[in-house]
């Protein structure tokens, strides 16, 4: 939920589709009891009939934005776990992108959730189920060209310390910006049916294939492709590739 909610409607919102999401009750795990709840409205321009195409192509390593979440969720989230998590977060992201001759101004922003956990504990063979604590930290960065980078994951305080989630997603932001990737792999395989269905051809900066951890954005690209009849190409550039897809133009319905 915290990649559609920022980094996500960050980028939609540059083809011209603004929606919110608001999450009523946060649930982790399919099939619980009580069940999550998340209101999405969507909003279109009233004088736009067609998604507009994107360019996102020019590399940077100047960082204008990062937005920080961490969400605590289980029987014994608290708010010192959510904010132990958080500061590491804001720690490592100091500690990678300040510059002390020139410093670049960075806006953190950590938002922190802990919703206790109500579920109803179900035995299974005789042992009752254990209800686990999670931690889930999203950071995105925003490059002083358009770029949009994210990196998000959850994992059990137990197995992963805040110290060290920190220095593994940082690792992969710094990563992603010394390649010249413009935006996340995660972000280029969402992008892709949006891309199709835009009316001219969009352009991004996406990682090359050794940085990939799926083949998700293959994926959606042929599938787009087929559905929709749009076109794409990729140019390989070394550490990152230039994605083109000509959008066919889809139309909005009528309200």
């Amino acid at each position: 939920m915290d990649f559609m909610q920022v980094p996500l409607r960050a980028l939609l919102e540059r083809f011209g589709l603004a929606y919110d999401v608001e999450v009523v009750k946060r649930m982790f795990f399919p099939g619980s009891d009580p069940a999550g709840e998340v209101k999405v409205s969507i909003s279109y321009p009233a004088n736009v009939s067609t998604l507009q195409a994107i360019s996102i192509t020019e590399a940077s390593t100047i960082i204008s934005r990062v937005f920080i979440r961490v969400t605590a969720f289980g029987v014994s989230a608290t708010e010192q776990l959510a904010n132990r998590y958080g500061d590491s977060m804001k720690t490592a992201v100091k500690e990678n992108f300040s510059n002390g001759e020139h410093d670049i101004p960075i806006d953190v922003d950590c938002i922190v959730e802990a919703t206790p956990a109500s579920l109803k504990k179900k035995i299974h063979r005789g042992k009752k189920s254990k209800e686990k604590t999670a931690v889930s930290a999203l950071i995105m960065l925003e490059t002083a060209t358009g770029g949009l980078l994210s990196v998000d994951r959850t994992v059990g305080p137990s197995e992963i310390g805040s110290q060290y989630l920190a220095e593994q997603m940082l690792s992969k932001l710094v990563g992603y910006l010394q390649s010249g990737a413009c935006v996340d792999e995660h972000l280029a395989d969402n992008a892709v049916v949006f891309m199709a269905l835009a009316r001219g051809t969009s352009r991004l900066r996406v990682p090359c294939k050794d940085q990939l951890s799926s083949q998700h954005l293959e994926t959606a690209l042929e599938i787009a492709a087929r559905v929709s009849g749009a076109t794409y190409r990729l140019y390989d550039e070394g550490t990152s590739v230039i994605l083109e897809v000509d959008g066919v133009g889809v139309r909005c319905l009528p309200t």
